[in-house]
C-alpha cells in the first residue's frame, strides 16, 4: 500500500464491473482466510475477497434486483447467510435469501 495513507486500501473504483456507483449497503466479514465484503448494486450482488486487505477479487454472487443487503455467518466454515430486497411490483418487494461462500 505504498503511497497510500496507512490502513487504507481501494476495493473498487466507480465504474468497475459496469457499476456506476457502489452505493448499496455493505456486509463485511473477517475470518482466518481473509476479508470478505458483499455489496448490492441495484441489479447484482458482488462478493469482494482479499487475504490481506489489498488486491481485492470481485466475483458476482447474484444477478437480479438487489438492495438493502444484510448477512450473518452461516453454519459451517466459510459461508454467509445473506438477505436482500429483490424484485419490486405494485409498491411491494420480494425478500431474497442465499448462502454464499465467504472465502476467496
Amino acid at each position: 500500500m505504498a503511497g497510500r495513507r496507512r490502513g487504507r486500501s481501494l476495493v473498487a473504483h466507480a465504474g468497475d464491473g459496469g457499476v456506476r456507483s457502489w452505493n448499496g449497503s455493505l456486509v463485511v466479514r473477517r475470518d482466518d482466510t481473509g476479508l470478505t465484503l458483499w455489496t448490492p448494486t441495484g441489479d447484482r450482488v458482488f462478493r469482494f475477497f482479499s487475504r490481506t486487505g489489498s488486491g481485492w477479487r470481485r466475483p458476482l454472487v447474484y444477478r437480479g434486483p438487489a438492495w438493502s443487503l444484510t448477512g450473518i455467518p452461516a453454519p459451517g466454515a466459510g459461508r454467509e447467510f445473506l438477505l436482500w430486497r429483490g424484485a419490486r411490483a405494485a409498491g411491494r418487494s420480494d425478500v431474497m435469501a442465499a448462502i454464499a461462500p465467504a472465502a476467496g
